[in-house]
């Protein structure tokens, strides 16, 4: 059946019929990808496997070589007996012919996911099939779960004893296969396990249904769920059912709210935004786990895994309210956001670190980056981007010059870096190289940053220029020191040795006693401070060029980069069709989303990029792109049904003066 207009339907997720006078013209026009191009050299990154990434530099989405692919579940156990259970959707069943009929399932996992250990270690798994009912579960077995806590318990599935493997099968789960693996492959970054399925157990209510259908659809005749396509900023999987007259976005309340994955600590802080826990048991949630990874024997610190996993099991199933968090009455945020705004607020700030050497390294740099980094001079740095050959940014980063034949690119996703970098590497007389273990950065921000610093460092830094890097020392041990920042206050960044962090943090808090210096530990660096300031991070800037979001200030347009071209073409044609702005809310309690749509006398003119409470100017703030000519600062419009002003994106000290 083709779908597209219903009148009666008026519900966007729900593709609708074609009449067959409306069938779209296809095959007049085609656009090739050199798959051999696109994937050179990716082998040779660990762990790096996400679509996503392929399709952001590219404009390839492996969604046009793989069709919808079945969900399931793999039951896996460790060396200990835990149990792991992931969701899974990289692989397909195959039988041989008659008249043996054996059956056997191709399974592709990441070298850095547990099943890969698990199954090389036990060669055992049960494969269950996911169905729509299990949205939510499938969800939370996505979530960072600490090393050996199970799945199984957390997300509330009913183990089903197995008859012939060790590991068990999910009772929620229509049909259950238990399986021995008899073959591996090593496949860049994923193993391609081919494991033989000798034995099953299937639901007997779907059994007997089957047998009485017209057409004995077997597995198909369920509400199985395909994997559909990874949409939004950040990624969230959609699912369809066979009929595919539904599309169902995963749930929005689970898991990292910024990131597609994230780590457990990011999880659990999305989980206090979000209030689903209190700070209480944040703390207490992040000491267990800690003190569950450096021991995952389940008999010998089984008091750990148990209470770990009943906090988190009563945590992920808890009902979350509108409104229930309200950011604007956080007092640890507010007291911190304050702390670096008023006086002098310090943290551990570490980027991914990318060292480039050689004769062509600028060169090679500038054609990787719109900014001009052969005109940075040395102890110098600059602000710019990535772009793909599309114009569209892939990352934001800042380019340090150390020393004259040396260059740092400080990131946050370094991992696509090295991938585009080797995809466009020609014949450059140049080398990099990740040194982010070599360096811990601490950030030092507020108006009492110099005053601390000046107190603890060999040299004074009274006259060091704005986004500069120079050498400087700790009680004799060497440190580099950058006046940059992320807060729009006056500020430092110290890179030193990992062995120093006692050094550093000691004089920090020796020094800074006078100022009352505050470790900052809440997300308020990359929250309220910043937002307030108008700075973006990169999820704000996704599938956006750097002329939508007013970087033309970044731009070398005297040198070639990938992408210029695309940027040209559009400020020919008379500029970009979208602007990124501001916008408040008085309402400290609105409810908003991300990718929120905005409109104006009821028509849609925009949408949310990202959003938080601003302490300083005491309001709901956030950015939005909005189409060209919709609306302008000073525009009343409508959020999630909520009065809004469009602003300009800076709602703090537009002038920086704070910042000299």
């Amino acid at each position: 059946m083709r779908y597209s207009g219903n009148k009666k339907n008026n519900d966007p997720t729900i593709p609708k019929i074609i009449n067959k006078e409306e069938k779209t013209m296809l095959g007049q026009e085609f656009k090739f990808f050199n798959l051999l191009e696109i994937f050179k050299n990716r082998e040779e990154v660990e762990g790096t496997g996400e679509c996503v990434a392929v399709y952001d530099y590219t404009d390839f989405n492996m969604r046009w070589v793989e069709p919808p692919i079945p969900i399931y579940y793999i039951s896996t156990l460790d060396e200990y007996g835990n149990s792991n259970v992931a969701p899974i959707s990289l692989g397909t069943c195959c039988w041989g012919e008659h008249p043996w009929g054996r059956h056997y399932y191709t399974v592709g996992v990441q070298h850095t996911r547990n099943t890969n250990r698990n199954l090389k270690l036990n060669k055992e798994c049960v494969i269950s099939y996911a169905n729509a009912r299990q949205l939510k579960e499938s969800t939370i077995a996505c979530c960072p779960l600490p090393y050996g806590i199970s799945e199984m318990d957390v997300a509330k599935f009913t183990p089903l004893p197995s008859k012939i493997v060790k590991p068990a099968g999910i009772k929620e789960c229509i049909s259950n296969m238990e399986a021995r693996v008899i073959d591996q492959v090593e496949v860049s970054n994923t193993t391609i396990f081919v494991c033989e399925i000798v034995g099953m157990s299937i639901d007997k209510e779907a059994l007997d249904k089957d047998r009485h259908s017209k057409y004995q659809l077997g597995i198909g005749g369920t509400d199985l769920v395909f994997e559909m396509s990874l949409t939004g900023s950040p990624a969230r999987m959609n699912y369809g059912l066979i009929d595919q007259k539904r599309i169902m976005p995963c749930p929005s309340t689970i898991g990292d709210e910024k990131d597609w994955k994230g780590t457990f600590e990011s999880w659990m802080l999305s989980e206090l935004h979000r209030g689903r826990i209190n700070k209480k048991e944040y703390k207490k949630l992040m000491l267990l786990n800690k003190s569950w990874i450096r021991n995952s024997d389940p008999v010998a610190n089984g008091a750990v895994k148990e209470e770990l996993t009943n906090l988190l099991r009563d945590m992920i199933w808890r009902p979350i309210k509108d409104n229930d968090y309200v950011r604007k009455n956080d007092v640890q945020a507010r007291k911190e956001h304050n702390y670096v705004r008023n006086s002098v607020g310090y943290y551990d700030f570490t980027h991914e670190l990318m060292e480039v050497t050689g004769k062509d390294a600028a060169k090679f740099l500038d054609k990787m980056l719109v900014g001009g980094v052969s005109k940075i001079k040395t102890t110098h740095a600059k602000y710019m981007t990535m772009l793909n050959k599309d114009g569209i940014i892939i990352d934001d980063v800042i380019v340090f010059r150390p020393e004259e034949d040396v260059y740092w690119v400080s990131t946050l996703k370094i991992d696509k870096m090295f991938i585009w970098f080797d995809m466009n590497k020609e014949d450059e007389d140049v080398s990099y190289r990740e040194i982010t273990s070599d360096k811990t950065m601490y950030s030092v921000q507020g108006p009492n940053s110099r005053n601390v610093l000046n107190a603890m460092l060999g040299k004074d830094i009274t006259d060091q220029k704005f986004y500069t890097i120079v050498d400087n020392s700790i009680d004799g041990h060497p440190v580099k020191i950058a006046r940059c920042g992320y807060t729009g206050e006056l500020g430092y960044e110290i890179y030193c040795d990992p062995d120093d962090e006692l050094l550093v943090e000691t004089k920090l808090e020796e020094c800074g006693k006078d100022y009352n210096i505050q470790r900052i530990t809440t997300d308020v660096t990359t929250t309220s401070l910043p937002k307030e300031k108008g700075y973006v991070l990169m999820s704000d800037l996704e599938r956006l060029n750097p002329l939508e979001v007013g970087f033309d200030w970044t731009i070398d347009w005297s040198k070639d980069f990938i992408g210029k071209d695309v940027l040209e073409k559009i400020k020919a044609e008379g500029g970009p069709s979208r602007t990124m702005m501001g916008f408040m809310i008085d309402d400290p309690k609105a409810a908003l989303q991300f990718e929120g749509v905005i409109t104006k006398d009821t028509k849609k003119v925009g949408r949310i990029t990202c959003y938080t409470y601003g302490y300083t100017v005491e309001k709901v703030i956030g950015y939005a792109l909005i189409d060209k000519d919709a609306a302008k600062p000073g525009d009343t419009v409508k959020i999630h049904g909520y009065t809004a002003t469009l602003t300009d994106r800076v709602f703090y000290d537009p002038e920086n003066k704070r910042m000299r």
